[in-house]
């Protein structure tokens, strides 16, 4: 049963599915577990409203004879497939986006399509102004204050509720043999990679930046003490004991002006851009049918 139809065009809670969890994929690195899944219902609406507008951009491309071009969906599938080291792991990228390769450059012919449509209707982006530009950095001063940030490894050995002292024990020497492998010259990140008990073992350890208040408490105590290169000594948290190797820090300040230039002028042309594609979807939305056959659930 379709969750929605544009025009008598069905979308399938199969299809608001695949697009509600790109969106949770996209919001990972953003946003805690907890609110995403706090998030949830509203990522479900946004999703549905996605699959809606992209129906009727659809519906009005093909309506003007609108067609992919073919070479370029080959060019475009065969650029995003050599950004992964190994097809397998282009493979498994498309498999947890629900899509066969084949689907893929349907997806992608779709994508032109819709692109060919909106130059012709909505031009180019504007251009934006200095003026423009400096409002925008005086008036959102808060876009532009960097906070104290630590980039860190670290080796996890991971401790069990169940754990017994003497088994505790020897997990604290591990820690501490490790830590003795690395003041005699062993490489932090392929210990890690070998020895840590933590996911993030596949990138030697490496939590990338990260700001206070996002790590327990005693973890991030240790992280922010540190001097790049150097090595903490060994810090229980919840999970178990870690050792931490602190690889590069952002000092708290402010982004001058002459260095977010190009950052704000995109951002702003963009944004003006959106709103454009937003008024026309409103005028293609009034010509429509959309119906609703319930509020989407998770």
């Amino acid at each position: 049963m379709a969750v929605v139809k544009v025009n008598r065009v069905g979308i399938s809670r199969e299809e608001v599915d695949r697009a509600l969890e790109r969106l949770i994929l996209d919001l990972e690195d953003r946003m805690p577990p907890e609110a995403l899944e706090e998030a949830r219902p509203q990522l479900m609406k946004q999703a549905v409203e996605n699959l809606v507008n992209q129906s009727l951009l659809l519906q009005e491309a093909d309506r003007r004879g609108i067609q992919a071009e073919e070479a370029w969906v080959l060019e475009r599938f065969g650029e995003i497939a050599a950004r992964f080291p190994r097809v397998e792991d282009f493979h498994t990228v498309l498999e947890s986006m629900g899509l066969s390769e084949d689907a893929f450059r349907r997806e992608l012919a779709q994508n032109q399509k819709i692109e060919t449509l909106l130059a012709e209707e909505v031009g180019p982006p504007e251009e934006t102004t200095r003026e423009e530009v400096d409002a925008f950095y005086r008036d959102n001063p808060e876009n532009f204050t960097l906070q104290e940030k630590v980039r860190a490894r670290h080796i996890l050995i991971s401790t069990e509720a169940a754990d017994s002292e003497p088994v505790r024990v020897q997990k604290r020497l591990e820690v501490a043999r490790l830590r003795g492998e690395i003041a005699q010259g062993g490489d932090f990140a392929s210990l890690a990679s070998r020895h840590s008990g933590c996911p993030t073992s596949a990138q030697g350890g490496d939590l990338g930046f990260f700001e206070r208040g996002r790590m327990a408490a005693p973890f991030e105590e240790a992280a922010f003490s540190l001097k790049p290169g150097e090595v903490s000594h060994p810090v229980e948290t919840q999970f178990g004991y870690h050792l931490i190797q602190v690889t590069d820090r952002q000092e708290a300040g402010i982004v001058p002006l002459e260095q977010a230039l190009e950052r704000i002028a995109e951002y702003l042309s963009a944004q003006k851009n959106g709103e454009k594609i937003a008024e026309y979807l409103g005028e293609l939305r009034l010509k429509a049918t959309v119906e609703y056959a319930s509020e989407p659930q998770d």
